[in-house]
């Protein structure tokens, strides 16, 4: 459980290039851990939480490359049509202003990205905090449990001891009993 919660934090710090399959097989993998557990509703509403955290992870990383990709070429173009605009005004001078446009808004859309992906983030990590906690509960529970296995064994064992001296008792109470009559008999015989 504890080493499928740690690829599944990894693969949240780490640099978005693993996407896809990996990111499924991250979720299913700690989804599969917390499923051993007993407590199965908690596993699988933890499970459904990771999950849907790590897809919304996932496409805001790709959404950011994307961008950050878009803003790159948008400057290469910006720098281009600058150099053009120094040899022909008007119309390259307007184009431009609108690429800078562009620009501006496609450099919005990725600082707006990056708080969304930072937000997730924090999610997560709230999520993993709450099934860490959660897992420390289990093992109290657990730890419980055996304790009351080993006072019921405890019981039990004195429990058959007591049953043993009864009938123990019951068997010397028997002969105390057939030796009384026997000498009752011999008395009025």
């Amino acid at each position: 459980g504890v080493d499928a919660l740690r690829s599944w934090q990894d693969w949240l710090d780490g640099d978005g290039e693993d996407e896809g399959p990996a990111a499924e097989e991250i979720c299913r993998q700690l989804g599969s851990a917390l499923e051993k557990m007993p407590a199965k509703p908690l596993s699988r509403v933890g499970r459904a939480a990771v999950q849907a955290a790590a897809k919304r992870v996932s496409v805001a990383r790709a959404a950011v490359r994307e961008t950050a990709e878009t803003h790159g070429d948008l400057q290469r173009q910006a720098v281009a049509y600058g150099e053009r605009a120094a040899h022909q005004e008007g119309a390259a001078r307007s184009e431009l202003e609108d690429r800078k446009a562009e620009l501006v808004d496609a450099r919005d859309q990725a600082a707006a990205r990056e708080k969304e992906t930072e937000r997730l983030k924090e999610e997560s990590s709230a999520k993993v905090e709450e099934l860490k906690e959660a897992e420390a509960q289990l093992r109290s529970a657990l730890a419980d449990l055996e304790a009351a296995k080993a006072r019921e064994r405890e019981q039990a064992a004195r429990h058959r001891a007591q049953v043993n001296m009864l009938d123990s008792l019951q068997s010397e109470l028997e002969q105390v009993r057939a030796a009384a009559a026997k000498d009752d008999a011999q008395r009025l015989a």
